[in-house]
This record gives C-alpha cells, sequence and structure tokens, in this order.
C-alpha cells in the first residue's frame, strides 16, 4: 500500500543566518545527522514508503546527494521546487501532482518529534476511512510563539489563533498535519495574508469550520523539538546525544527506520552502513545490524 508523506524544506531560515546563507537550515546538524533526517525517519515509521521533499533549487543537489531517489532505503523519494516563500499551504500545493492517494502527511523539516504515541496516531490516520485534517498540538509555555488551538469542555477545538497576543491556549499546534485530499480544493480559497503568504492556520480554519479538523494532544511522552533558531539547534543536538547516550540505540535515522519497518533486508543495511565510513553514526548503523 502507497502512503505518502511532504517535507517542507525551504523557507529562507533567516532566524538562523549566516548559517542558511549557503544552505537550507533542514541540511544543519542536529548532532551527528543533518536535521532533515528526523522527519525523514519519522515519516518512515509512520509507514509511509512515498516521500516529497519540497525545496530550493539551490539545495536541490544537497538532497538528491543525500537520498537520491530514495531506493537505497526502499522507498521513493521525489522532489519539487519552492523557490519563493509562500507559506506552507503553497508549498504543499506545489505537490498536488503527485498526490494519488485519499490522505496524505506534512512534516515540517525543522520540527523534531520523539517519544510514545504519535507514530500509531500517524499510521492511523492515513489507514482510517474517514476523511478530514488531523493536528497534533502540544502544551507549551509560550504559547505567543505559535498558532494555537483553544479546545473546549467537551473536547472539541474552539478556535484556531496564529501566535495570539491574548492567552487563548497554551496548545500549540506542532509541525506535522494529516490532510485528505479535498485539502487542494480548500487552498484555492485562501487569500495570502499582510506577509503576503498563504497561512496554515487559515487552511486549518476552513476544516474546522466545516467541523473536519481533529487533533491529537501530545503528552509529556512525547518530545517536541522546532529548531528554528540557534538556541534551539543546540537543543536539539544535547538532546539527542542524551538520548542516544542513555538509550544505547539511534534516533533519527532513516536507515534503521526502513530496516525495522522491513522497507530493506539486513544485506541492504549492512552495506548501507558503508556509505558513512568510520564515523560515529556508521558505528551506530553497524551496531544495529550486528544485534
Amino acid at each position: 500500500m502507497k502512503m505518502t508523506g511532504i517535507i517542507l524544506a525551504g523557507g529562507e531560515g533567516s532566524r538562523l543566518g549566516p548559517l542558511t546563507t549557503i544552505c537550507s537550515k533542514q541540511l544543519l546538524s542536529i548532532y551527528d545527522k543533518p536535521m532533515i533526517f528526523y522527519s525523514v525517519s519519522t515519516l518512515i515509521l509512520s509507514g509511509v514508503n512515498d516521500i516529497i521533499i519540497v525545496t530550493k533549487t539551490r539545495d536541490l543537489k544537497f538532497y538528491t546527494k543525500l537520498f537520491g531517489d530514495g531506493s537505497k532505503i526502499g522507498i521513493d523519494i521525489r522532489y519539487v521546487i519552492q523557490d519563493k516563500s509562500l507559506g506552507i499551504p503553497h508549498a504543499i500545493n506545489l505537490c498536488s501532482n503527485y498526490i494519488n492517494e485519499k490522505k496524505f502527511l506534512v512534516c515540517l523539516g525543522d520540527n523534531i518529534f520523539h517519544g510514545s504515541g504519535i507514530i500509531a496516531c500517524l499510521n492511523a490516520f492515513l489507514r482510517k476511512k474517514d476523511m478530514g485534517a488531523k493536528i497534533f498540538v502540544k502544551y507549551v509555555y509560550n504559547p505567543e510563539s505559535f498558532g494555537v488551538a483553544k479546545i473546549s469542555a467537551n473536547g472539541n477545538i474552539k478556535q484556531l489563533v496564529e501566535k495570539p497576543n491574548t492567552k487563548i491556549s497554551n496548545y500549540a499546534v506542532t509541525g506535522i498535519y494529516g490532510f485528505d485530499v479535498d485539502f487542494f480544493e480548500k487552498v484555492k480559497t485562501l487569500k495570502p495574508s499582510i506577509r503576503g503568504e498563504l497561512e496554515i492556520i487559515d487552511l486549518l480554519k476552513i476544516y474546522l469550520d466545516q467541523s473536519q479538523l481533529d487533533y491529537y494532544i501530545l503528552g509529556r511522552g512525547v518530545s517536541w523539538l522546532d529548531t528554528g533558531t540557534c538556541s534551539s539547534l543546540n537543543k536539539a543536538s544535547n538532546f539527542v546525544e542524551s538520548i542516544q547516550s542513555m538509550s544505547g540505540s539511534l534516533f533519527g535515522s532513516p536507515e534503521e527506520a526502513s530496516y525495522r519497518m522491513k522497507f530493506i533486508n539486513k544485506k541492504k543495511f549492512r552495506n548501507l552502513c558503508k556509505d558513512y565510513g568510520s564515523s560515529e553514526y556508521a558505528n551506530n548503523l553497524k551496531k544495529i545490524y550486528e544485534d
């Protein structure tokens, strides 16, 4: 069964300058691997075997060098160009000709997720026949920095607000979404915001107004890292180093994810380890097949 996911890896990354002067932020290091590895592995573990990466012309050669067409890790990877940042809905809409399934996932390439529950929920969204959209929210202490969802006492989403000036809710909308193909009709009704972009919060409001928006609360067992600043980059690297050293296992490895999902066999997985020479990452991959 074909399952599709989109990773958004364009954007200007202006908050990370001068690091992003020569490449996109999704290529920057988070401890022992490029940032985009985490999004790719999340989608693979969710059952996605067809990934579309939206990026800039400048960075295309780097992503193709990393992943090629995806066949080496047992999946399909395609690339769509968005050279001008016109918003998340615009980037997703560029992929419309490549979506042949009824539902698909979207992951922001600078968001990292770790913990129990989310993978099963993402997979369930893709497999269930129910249509609509799904968001994943997390309790935060600085809701003014995010789009937030106000949830009523009876458990329904009551309101969606982008970076509220006054406290509306502590539940931030994270950078992973599930959509049905009606997305591509709904996006046609959007108008650019004051900053000249199509806003994802406006698209979600359409689903909400039509009673087609579901949500999942990421509990204490799930960590969500938004790596849009230099400080958060450093914190994310320290987090990954801590998780890997304490657990003795890799986190955010597309190769391991494909192996676990049986998209590749042990022989192919062993050969992939050779691609990274004698690096710490390669040694950690070797430990997996030796076990």
